[in-house]
């Protein structure tokens, strides 16, 4: 019994220590460019918004097969017993009606309509005093309709095209400005994830230092040569820096997080935990472009602002289309048909079908009616002009003042935007310069906190001083120089990054592509 309940015991703590086993530490090592490539392979808002594009060309094609012609053929058949309605042809009599047809429809781009149709209709027929019987009549009819006002001309009948096209381009530029942020923010992300790596060792180094520290002032107060005071004030430095510590680690996370939700880096399910490592470290490029120029560019390339421009193209097309919308209608229609007509034709005696004395008959072929076609032998020509004037372009006019309006507003927006941009970039340009000047500043406290360590180095080898208290001191002034100058650093690194963002070249600068687009 206690045999078994060992091996169960046994077992229990076999698996509590399986399931309380920490979780295995993947480090991946990556460049800032590893990192902008995965983003642009593998970030979901840039997947999602690649689609529209395609959708956009899809939608230009829709648009355009208004004008592809369309082929209709149609079969009809019909047999009927038809109740006599006068009595020299019976009481009753059969009726057999075929009928196989097609027509072709095309518009043009002047808005016209063009329909051609062909008819070939059989009747069979047992209906007295009928002239001919089987009759097959033929038929080729001609229709156009023109309009001469309202809905006439090419850009009017391209309209929804023009605008399909525009919306390729938009969704384009609406592409770039999501890949645009996004390298921004993988940029950002990295950078920051740099200076927290850095700030933590910081961090660690003050602990580690203030950890040997309190060792050495609890000997001194074990053999008498420090107090109680001394001893509580060592421990204090080590619980403020054991707190920096969690708080630098905390934000290390925060900063790896971000970047690993920009890289769509999700758990593999074997329960290891993924920690990116940068392998890049700041250095300062600064760009030799000026304010103006930086302007210049922005207002030419921001996706925002080109995006807008394409808006207000949309709302110039429409107050063409609704300015020709509020036109009468006037319709030119043209009407052009041939007949021609085959079968078997009956001969009455004095040419008297009421005589029912049938003294002969002639005989032709559904190509012979079509032949009386080809001819011209029975044409018909109709021309008629129609004028509607709609009342609503009199006294509502409602879609010409909403694309008015449409466009006042685009406007306004490009003027939002544009101001927007200077905005931003004048305050790019300010970091930029502050930036420089305390990164110089930085750099000159960090050299002379160099040489500071290096006397005191000297002066504690030397015996010149006895605590390395002292010491301490200034070699966590230095750790704190350094890192404040790399922290200025990436801060100027990242400015550059909006900078080359609000200008709408990120991926030009960084040699980056995205599919066969051309940003």
């Amino acid at each position: 019994m206690k045999r078994k309940i060992t091996i169960i015991s046994m077992s229990l703590l076999l698996i509590s220590l399986a399931f309380t086993q920490e979780p295995k530490i993947e480090k991946i090592e990556l460049s800032l460019r590893d990192c902008i490539l995965k983003a642009l392979e593998s970030n979901l808002d840039i997947k999602v918004q690649a689609f529209n594009p395609e959708i956009s060309e899809v939608s230009v094609i829709q648009a355009r097969e208004i004008f592809i012609p369309k082929l209709n053929l149609n079969y009809f058949n019909q047999n009927s017993n038809v109740i006599g309605s006068w009595s020299l042809e019976g009481t009753n009599y059969k009726r057999d009606t075929s009928q196989y047809n097609f027509y072709l429809t095309n518009r043009i781009v002047t808005g016209g309509d063009l329909f051609i149709y062909y008819f070939n209709t059989t009747t069979d027929s047992t209906r007295k005093f009928n002239s001919i019987n089987p009759t097959y009549n033929n038929q080729i009819l001609l229709t156009f309709n023109q309009p001469l006002l309202k809905n006439f001309g090419p850009n009017i009948n391209r309209y929804d095209i023009k605008r399909a096209k525009n919306q390729v381009d938009i969704s384009i530029l609406d592409l770039n400005n999501i890949i645009n942020e996004k390298v921004f923010e993988v940029e950002r992300a990295y950078w920051n994830l740099v200076k927290a790596h850095e700030n933590l060792k910081v961090r660690q180094l003050a602990l580690d230092q203030s950890t040997r520290q309190l060792k050495n002032t609890q000997e001194a107060v074990r053999i008498g040569t420090k107090s109680a005071i001394d001893l509580l004030s060592a421990e204090t430095e080590v619980v403020r820096y054991e707190g920096q510590v969690l708080s630098a680690r905390t934000q290390l996370e925060t900063y790896e997080d971000q970047l690993k939700a920009l890289l769509n880096l999700s758990p593999d399910g074997t329960g290891s935990i993924k920690t990116i490592v940068p392998l890049d470290l700041p250095s300062l490029e600064k760009p030799t472009i000026r304010f103006e120029e930086a302007l210049e560019v922005s207002l030419e390339r921001n996706p925002n602002i080109v995006r807008i421009e394409k808006e207000l193209e949309n709302s110039n097309l429409a107050i063409r289309y609704q300015r020709n919308q509020l036109l009468p209608q006037l319709d030119l229609d043209f009407r052009l048909s041939y007949w021609g007509q085959g079968g078997v034709r009956f001969l009455y005696q004095d040419d008297n079908p009421l005589s029912g004395v049938i003294v002969g008959q002639e005989e032709s072929t559904r190509w012979d009616a079509f032949k009386e076609i080809l001819r011209g032998k029975y044409p018909d020509l109709r021309i008629q002009l129609q004028l509607t004037i709609p009342l609503e372009s009199i006294f509502s006019r409602a879609g010409y003042a909403k694309a008015k309006l449409e466009e006042e507003k685009n406007l306004i927006e490009k003027d939002r935007q544009e101001k927007a941009v200077y905005y931003e970039l004048l305050g790019i340009f300010k970091t930029l310069r502050n930036s420089e000047q305390e990164m110089a500043s930085s750099t000159r406290y960090r050299e002379m906190m160099e040489k500071k360590v290096e006397v005191e180095e000297q002066r504690y080898r030397l015996g010149l001083v006895q605590s390395s208290e002292w010491l301490f001191q200034h070699q966590q002034s230095l750790a704190d120089a350094k890192s404040q100058e790399i922290q200025g650093l990436i801060a100027y690194k990242i400015a550059v990054s909006q900078l080359e963002k609000t200008m709408g070249i990120s991926l030009e600068k960084k040699s980056l592509t995205y599919g066969n687009y051309e940003f």
